[in-house]
Parts: structure tokens; C-alpha cells; sequence
């Protein structure tokens, strides 16, 4: 059951020349104390905790904790290291999934975390393909992209270094 709470105010509105007071009287105020939170809103930008992000277009659909780059036209898409044009413009990270022409947030460079992940510790992890972050190079590899580093099996310091191409 909701208390409600009536409350009476009162503004002087204007100070009249023969000491009367014009005044407006408002008297409905409605305070209910145990109501049922609204629906979330959208979300908002991404911020950053100590590292850098950013939020651009899903230029495909994307799925979430897929390495990515930006097309011509700026839109994210998925990097792979069968591709060698692929090799210096990787530019980070999503965090979540996006369908094509939806906002998605992209880490480049701090602490990601993802409960499925199970890194080894003291084994860098890089570019597969597809997007998908590894610790083992991929058969057809072009070139091999240090992309970060575990801190534990299911976290991930993003830190994108310079590509090795395969000769």
C-alpha cells in the first residue's frame, strides 16, 4: 500500500500597495513511497576506467569481446588475421554485441573482463580470426597482433602492439 502525502503551498505572488497580498495557492502533490521502478533507460557512452574507448557504428553484425576495425566509411567491423590489410588499423575491442547500424562501444586500450573467458596466464592473447581474441595463432595467419595481455582467466589488460607480418 502507497502513503500519499498531500502538500499545501503557498507563493506570494506580489506585494500589493495596501499591505494586501496577492497570493497563488497550489495544493496537489502526490508522493508515492513504494512504487515499482520504471523500465532502464538507454544506455549511455561508454567511460573510461583507466583505459581509452570509444562508440562508433556496427558496420555488420558484431558480436560481444570481438576484436574490430573501421571501414572507409568509420563503421566497426570485424579484424582478421588472414587479412593483411588488417594488420596496423585493428582498433580495439567490443564490449557488447551490436546489430548492423547500432551504436557499439569499442576498448582500446585498459581492463576488459568476460566470465567465459579462460586465458592462460603469461601467454599474450591475439587477433584470430574473425575477431575472435586468441592465444594461439591461427592456421593461414598473415601476421600475428599482440592485442593484450590475461591478468587473470577471465580478464584482459588490452594493450594492442605492433603487428609481426609472416614472410
Amino acid at each position: 500500500v502507497a502513503d500519499l502525502v498531500t502538500v499545501e503551498e503557498i507563493q506570494i505572488l506580489a506585494q500589493q500597495p495596501d499591505d494586501s497580498v496577492l497570493v497563488d495557492e497550489v495544493d496537489l502533490v502526490e508522493i508515492v513511497t513504494d512504487a515499482e521502478q520504471g523500465p532502464p533507460g538507454p544506455r549511455g557512452p561508454i567511460g573510461p576506467a583507466g583505459g581509452s574507448a570509444l562508440s562508433v557504428t556496427a558496420g555488420q553484425d558484431i558480436g560481444g569481446h570481438r576484436l574490430v576495425l573501421l571501414n572507409a566509411q568509420g563503421d566497426a567491423i570485424y579484424a582478421d588475421a588472414r587479412q593483411l590489410s588488417h594488420a596496423e588499423v585493428v582498433v580495439g575491442l567490443t564490449v557488447f554485441a551490436a546489430v548492423q547500424g547500432q551504436s557499439i562501444d569499442i576498448v582500446r586500450a585498459g581492463i576488459v573482463e568476460e566470465p567465459s573467458w579462460s586465458w592462460v596466464a603469461d601467454q599474450p592473447v591475439y587477433l584470430g580470426l574473425d575477431g575472435v581474441p586468441t592465444q594461439t595463432l591461427p592456421p593461414g595467419a598473415l601476421f600475428g597482433l599482440v592485442v593484450g595481455f590475461p591478468i587473470a582467466p577471465t580478464k584482459l589488460f588490452m594493450s594492442i602492439k605492433p603487428p609481426i607480418v609472416f614472410s
